[in-house]
């Protein structure tokens, strides 16, 4: 943790063991994270690989100074520089990994072994293909941080209540209460799941028998744009 202390870094979070039947335990943090951030379950504690460390090194005039350099092996770098070429930058490396382990043909052919075991990636993609999913999961894992948040006709919030009741799903909109609901959510998008928790009915269940905030109302409408995007089949083309 003390790397996302020293400076702005990014982090992989991910699981060895899954005791769901699916795997669906990847995810990204730019802050202190504890073990169950994807999920509470004992066996699948939280990993978490920052993309840079920062050490200490000697400086000028024998004063040490802090530095930022990527969290790879030199096996690896020198792996991703031969195959690739020496340009390839360390956002591009965990934009790749990250669309493998949300890529639906991955987790599908792979779910036996990514449920006993760490993650494995395949690197066997040309220099264009890689490229792609390099852009295809560093876009998904800037919409995951909510950094970005896609153009979306979806998520209005309409009704005067704010207090979440009850909520449920009914006729593609997501319901709070009776009466209040966030529109143009599909039955995908709420029944979405990263890791142990349904994101949308765990955020509201966290909250029940609470008024919404404006802020809460318009955080969970980013929310459901960038889920209605993660599970968008146009996103994995390249995947």
């Amino acid at each position: 943790m003390q790397h996302f202390l020293l400076g702005s870094n990014i982090g992989l979070v991910f699981t060895r063991i899954v005791t769901c039947k699916q795997f669906k335990h990847a995810f990204i943090t730019d802050k202190i994270t504890e073990r169950c951030f994807i999920s509470n379950r004992g066996s699948e504690a939280n990993y978490i690989a920052p993309l840079y460390r920062y050490e200490e090194e000697m400086g000028e005039k024998g004063k040490q100074k802090i530095v930022k350099v990527e969290n790879f092996s030199k096996e690896f770098r020198q792996f991703i520089n031969e195959t690739y070429g020496s340009t390839i930058t360390a956002e591009q490396i965990f934009g790749y990994i990250y669309a493998v382990l949300y890529s639906p043909t991955y987790r599908e052919q792979y779910n036996e072994l990514l449920r006993i075991d760490f993650p494995r990636i395949l690197f066997d993609k040309s220099l264009q293909e890689f490229e792609n999913l390099a852009r295809t999961g560093w876009e998904l894992a800037q919409m995951h941080l909510l950094q970005k948040i896609p153009t979306l006709e979806i998520a209005d919030f309409v009704g005067e209540n704010r207090k979440v009741m009850k909520v449920f799903w009914q006729n593609g909109n997501l319901y709070i209460n009776p009466v209040s609901y966030f529109s143009g959510v599909s039955k995908a998008v709420f029944d979405y799941e990263i890791g142990a928790y349904q994101v949308l009915h765990k955020y509201l269940k966290d909250r029940n028998e609470e008024e919404l905030s404006l802020d809460e109302i318009e955080h969970l409408q980013n929310v459901i744009k960038v889920l209605a995007k993660t599970v968008d089949e146009k996103l994995y083309l390249f995947v």
